[in-house]
């Protein structure tokens, strides 16, 4: 399943919401900086959707904010 992203840095409380069209909002505390707000994005999105973080994947926009993120059948 892909799923469209939108990540905001430097948040006060890591959080996920729903948007309309299908958009998740992940807010990380992590900066954007050395892959720390990727990793945030991953471990948050995991727990989201009840998987290992090993079954999320950044399939485009490592280094954008909006990201297109594949989470794998287990």
């Amino acid at each position: 399943m892909e799923v469209r992203v939108v990540v905001k840095t430097n948040s006060r409380v890591p959080s996920i919401t729903r948007k309309e069209n299908g958009i998740l909002m992940v807010a990380v505390k992590s900066p954007a900086r050395e892959n720390k707000a990727n990793t945030e994005s991953i471990e948050l999105l995991a727990d989201y959707f009840g998987v290992s973080k090993n079954f999320i994947r950044i399939s485009t926009g490592s280094k954008s904010q909006n990201k297109i993120v594949k989470v794998l059948e287990r």
